[in-house]
């Protein structure tokens, strides 16, 4: 009963907390000048991560994109925030914060200072930083189960007016050069922590900023889980997330494409062979034109009714001519939404084929090649390492990217267990979320027999087709970036 007591306890500070309105009051309070609350927390994003397009912020914040929409679309009239064309050479624009727009936030966060001070006026250095550790962690917690993570980096902008510099630059901003907080604007840590003397920087578990390393003592110990709480970071660890989508069929889905589509960095869009139909691949084309999701040509064995699933022995020739008529298909759409094909991966069946069989493999690669007339070049091909595939393509000067699965099993080989073995696809989400932090950040994962294998995987996928798939597949992004990986396209 003690936990239950204390998590009530919580409970109520909570409920009062969200009751009493002095920091609120502080900021709203102030004028017409005053920033709506969801155009701060928005301001807030881009501030630190520095421009994001519709869909990013769509994705951080959990929202549709009609809704994030409809709260940029006032910020744009209001002149707090810009269209820029990316600067990374995606297709989607992004929002990027203006000088007006700065200067309104930089306010807003002043007055709740202001506010904050006045209820903390006789809290000591030592209170403010432990309750900003204790808030810190509790909103980690949070974000954990959402599997949206929150940046603590530095504001990618750069500091305003009333802001203080700290007197090194070599040294990150801290508060350790004021020892009160009734300033108008204190040098901040990450998330606006102020450090107490004696404690040091480290970067933080996403690698992006400071964090406080509690100092030696009683009071250093927060909870059970205080100690190893940062997490080494792999700088260069890096992977795409992929996942098939736009396999249904007129009035029948399989995947929930729009939810997935604000997760995934690349989009396998079935091409009509094994699902989907010409209004599936234009919507779909056009939601990942949308949020800046790379395309990709799913490409299968001609079977609907078997979802390209069952093996088939087709001519080389007949293969490849289909190979290369689904790619240019989804290409029209892809162009009609603004966007492109920028890569090609075969499905089931066919997928499974061509780790072995050269023939098929070359009728795949043959293809492509076709297919790049109308596709401005070579696009490169996805699957599985150490295949024949990948082989015959690095041969003919097509470029290749490896693909690992983290809810499939694996042999002692590094292939996948076939679906009709038992025990071939993983079903427990915990088990999917480690073993993608394992392969992303190590390069390995366990085989069926129980021994680590090593899978060298430069994109990742999450299948759209299993039950909550979008809600794993958030966990899964939000677990890579809890471990320091970061999660971008290969193209």
């Amino acid at each position: 009963m003690q936990r239950h007591e204390e998590l009530a306890l919580i409970e109520r500070e909570m409920m009062l907390l969200a009751r009493h309105q002095v920091l609120a009051t502080a900021r709203t309070g102030s004028g017409p000048d005053a920033l709506e609350r969801s155009a701060y927390t928005l301001l807030s994003r881009i501030e630190t991560e520095g421009p994001l397009t519709i869909g990013q912020l769509a994705e951080a914040f959990g929202l549709d994109t009609s809704t994030v929409n409809r709260q940029t679309a006032a910020m744009l009239r209001a002149g707090l925030v810009d269209r820029i064309p990316d600067p990374d050479g995606g297709v989607a624009r992004k929002l990027r914060i203006t000088e007006e727009g700065l200067r309104r936030l930089r306010q807003d966060r002043d007055w709740s200072i202001q506010g904050l001070a006045r209820v903390v006026s006789d809290w000591t250095s030592d209170d403010l930083a432990e309750f900003a550790e204790v808030l810190e962690r509790f909103n980690r917690d949070i974000e954990r189960l959402q599997g949206r993570p929150w940046p603590r980096g530095w504001p990618a902008t750069a500091p305003g007016p009333t802001a203080r510099q700290h007197p090194s630059p070599a040294t990150p901003p801290c508060g350790c050069c004021a020892e009160r907080v009734d300033v108008p604007t204190p040098p901040r840590g990450p998330a606006g922590k102020t450090c107490r003397p004696g404690r040091d920087h480290r970067p933080d578990r996403n690698g992006s900023g400071p964090t406080i390393t509690p100092r030696s003592g009683p009071r250093a110990r927060i909870g059970p889980r205080a100690e190893g709480r940062t997490r080494r970071t792999v700088a260069d660890a890096v992977i795409d997330l992929n996942a098939d989508l736009g396999e249904g069929f007129g009035r029948w889905s399989l995947t929930d494409d729009e939810a997935l589509l604000s997760v995934v960095t690349s989009a396998n869009v079935a091409c009509g062979f094994h699902a989907g139909d010409p209004s599936t691949m234009r919507r779909v084309c056009s939601l990942a034109a949308e949020r800046g999701v790379r395309i990709g040509a799913q490409v299968s064995y001609r079977d609907l009714a078997g979802f390209g699933r069952r093996a088939m022995d087709v001519p080389p020739e007949e293969l490849a001519d289909e190979i290369a008529y689904q790619i240019g298909a989804l290409q029209v759409f892809a162009r009609a939404a603004g966007s492109r094909v920028s890569y090609v991966k075969p499905h089931g069946a066919l997928y499974n084929r061509v780790v072995h069989d050269n023939e098929q493999a070359e009728a795949v690669v043959s293809g492509v090649l076709r297919a790049g007339a109308v596709c401005d070049g070579p696009l490169p091909l996805l699957g599985l390492p150490g295949s024949r595939l990948l082989a015959v393509a690095e041969g003919v000067g097509l470029p290749v990217v490896t693909e690992a699965f983290a809810d499939r099993a694996y042999t002692w080989t590094g292939t996948l267990v076939p679906r009709r073995e038992p025990d071939a696809v993983v079903h427990d989400p915990e088990a999917v979320i480690a073993r993608a932090v394992g392969i992303a950040r190590d390069a390995t994962v366990t085989a069926v027999g129980g021994e680590p294998i090593t899978v060298r995987a430069r994109s990742l996928c999450v299948h759209g087709d299993t039950p909550g798939a979008a809600q794993l597949a958030w966990r899964v992004r939000g677990a890579l970036a809890s471990a320091g990986v970061r999660v971008e396209a290969f193209t």
